[in-house]
Formats: C-alpha cells, sequence, structure tokens
C-alpha cells in the first residue's frame, strides 16, 4: 500500500503490521505512522481498505478522489 504522511508531497510505501493486541503502520524505512499523521492512504484491495478504515485511516482511492483538503 502507499500512503501520504502528513506534510508530505510524496507517497510512501508501507503495510500494516500486527504487534500482538495492536496493528501499526510501518513503512519501509521501519518507522510506524500514527493515524493522525497520515493524510490517506492508497490500499491494495478492499481487505487492506476495510482494515485501514477500522484503524482510523482515511482512504484515498480512484473512487474517493478529494481535490481540496477537507
Amino acid at each position: 500500500m502507499r500512503f501520504l504522511p502528513e506534510g508530505s508531497l510524496e507517497l510512501r510505501l508501507g503495510r500494516f503490521l500486527d504487534q500482538g493486541r495492536a496493528t501499526v503502520l510501518v513503512d519501509d524505512q521501519g518507522w510506524v505512522w500514527a493515524p493522525g499523521k497520515v493524510k490517506f492512504v492508497v490500499p491494495d484491495d478492499e481487505l487492506m481498505a476495510q482494515k485501514a478504515r477500522l484503524l482510523g485511516f482515511a482512504i484515498h482511492t480512484p473512487l474517493s478522489v478529494q481535490l481540496m483538503d477537507s
């Protein structure tokens, strides 16, 4: 999946990592990202989108294009 960190102009590569009771978003450099620090995620599939929604991340797909900050 790709995601856009707050304050960034570039999408980063990331994945969800289950750590016991918690699931976190980790980028390709090992940084952990909280939902409040991520503008949106671009999930690879519907299952990943559902997981992202449950974790509190905003979803961005071709069907949910946002051209302005909400």
